[in-house]
């Protein structure tokens, strides 16, 4: 997962001029980010009491990846998780 995520992100910021991507997380998922939030992922925003879910209303928060921090963070981590993930494979 980490690779094809990983795979995706390169490929978008090196073919089109984005400069942040940005996905929608609802507030009982944003645990599941927590460890990227804390090194890629910025969270720009959060509206409150916005979808239902689970039995009631939940917040929705923004996520955003920028080209800088990807470039910076997420392509290091992700090529050495790869290449840890080989080393293991090839034992």
């Amino acid at each position: 997962m980490i690779d094809a995520a990983g795979s995706f992100f390169s490929y978008v910021f090196f073919a089109f001029p984005f400069r942040r991507l940005y996905a929608d997380v609802a507030a009982e998922n944003l645990r599941q980010f927590r460890r990227a939030t804390d090194q890629l992922l910025e969270i720009e925003g959060c509206r409150r009491q916005a979808i239902w879910m689970g039995g009631g209303f939940q917040d929705l928060f923004l996520l955003a990846i920028s080209r800088e921090r990807w470039q910076a963070v997420g392509e290091p981590t992700r090529d050495r998780l790869i290449a840890l993930g080989q080393r293991r494979v090839s034992r």
